[in-house]
């Protein structure tokens, strides 16, 4: 059993580990974080890191024994209502393995009336994902988020603003409306458009590149956060919470690029719905997502390539004590054909997770997961692999908070 780490990315990892009681000593900070440590048992397919189309976060011939990852998130409550909030990880599978993943300020007053209101500034997630919402915008179910929410890590980031504005009923519950105003993510849709969807639970720093297959077998770096069209993105939507239901959250996003800025630096114009649901009843909970979209590129005046996606997952999770079992079924697919090329850029698969999680004590959580993929792509033809691939992948996670 090897742990599979270079002295270049031990030194980030033992920097992330011993920094963080430095920043402890500030005055109104707080720390958090995590380290993790796995043994996985990969799938055969290469992944799109190394320039296949293989659907899960590791790949090989035989089991290992590796970091998962870190995480160290230092917060400051600088007033009342004022909150400054920065995600540093370590990450040995992601190209750019240690950076920040969020870093922004939450201004949010403290209101004696059924209405209130807060703006977020920064880099930050949209509200998207259902099941990503605990520390560094980990998943608290599973080990490997959905393929919707992984590619959501990869490739989306709000670089910009967003104001909110809810009300309150004691007795009804909470509805929000949400938007936001960005930059800097108009490389977004390059992962859907070439690689498909993909499963981890990897995040791109800021500055980060993503990897994507290559009709020659090696994989290719695409740069992710870039403004190049100087065109701002958007996204909006509104959330309900009621009382005892649960919570439905709809949104539209666009990153609004001109596809014709720039035909050697590239831009993707990424645009989709997405729905969650939420809702719990004693140890029972439900989380289901959708996601459905369209993103394009253009390589001269010419010629332009489009790309349809959609996901769904659903997710049951049971809790006693210590103890959580996790189950999730998710379809994905996208649509596409290059008429200059022949090539056809369509896939549909169905992704199954099961976990069971043991957090005996505070500081440590305990997890199993199996996760099976079965997909087809037609793009593997080019690369001499048939259409249809089966990924199964086994991973063991000791997980250490502090």
């Amino acid at each position: 059993m090897l742990i599979r780490l270079r002295p270049k990315d031990a030194a980030g990892f033992i920097l992330l580990c011993l920094g963080w009681p430095v920043l402890a000593l500030a005055e109104d900070w707080r720390i958090d974080g995590y380290v993790d440590l796995r043994a996985e048992a990969p799938a055969s397919d290469a992944t799109w890191r190394e320039g296949g189309f293989g659907k899960t976060r590791y790949s090989g011939s035989q089991p290992e024994t590796v970091i998962g990852g870190a995480l160290l998130e230092p917060s400051w409550q600088i007033l009342p209502d004022l909150r400054a909030v920065v995600d540093l990880q370590y990450n040995p599978t992601t190209r750019d393995k240690f950076g920040v993943i969020d870093a922004y300020l939450r201004y949010r007053p403290v209101s004696t009336s059924p209405w209130r209101w807060s703006v977020k500034a920064g880099m930050f997630f949209a509200p998207i994902s259902q099941e990503n919402d605990s520390l560094g915008w980990s998943n608290p179910w599973t080990i490997t988020s959905s393929a919707l929410n992984s590619w959501v890590g990869e490739e989306l980031r709000t670089i910009g603003i967003e104001p909110s504005v809810e009300w309150r009923d004691a007795v009804w519950g909470t509805a929000r409306l949400f938007g936001a105003v960005f930059g800097d993510n108009e490389t977004a849709g390059t992962l859907l458009g070439l690689s498909g969807w993909n499963l981890s639970d990897s995040i791109t720093p800021l500055g980060g590149r993503v990897s994507q297959p290559n009709f020659g077998g090696g994989a290719q770096l695409s740069p992710v956060f870039q403004q190049i069209d100087g065109n701002p993105g958007w996204y909006g939507g509104a959330s309900v919470t009621l009382t005892g239901y649960g919570q439905l959250t709809v949104m539209r996003y666009d990153n609004n690029v001109d596809v014709a800025a720039n035909y050697v630096n590239t831009t993707w114009h990424t645009r989709f719905w997405s729905a969650g649901a939420n809702s719990q009843w004693d140890h029972l909970t439900l989380l289901a997502q959708v996601m459905s979209g369209e993103t394009s590129v253009a390589d001269s005046p010419t010629y332009t390539a489009n790309t349809t996606f959609s996901a769904a997952y659903l997710l049951a999770g049971w809790q006693w004590d210590d103890w959580r079992l996790a189950a999730r079924i998710e379809h994905f697919l996208t649509g596409g054909y290059d008429h200059f090329f022949s090539a056809d850029y369509s896939e549909h698969g169905l992704d199954e997770t099961l976990a069971l999680s043991w957090r005996p004590r505070a500081w440590l959580r305990l997890t199993a997961e199996y996760l099976h993929v079965d997909s087809t792509r037609q793009l593997r033809l080019i690369q001499n692999i048939a259409p249809r691939q089966i990924d199964n992948q086994e991973q063991l996670m000791a997980r250490f908070f502090f």
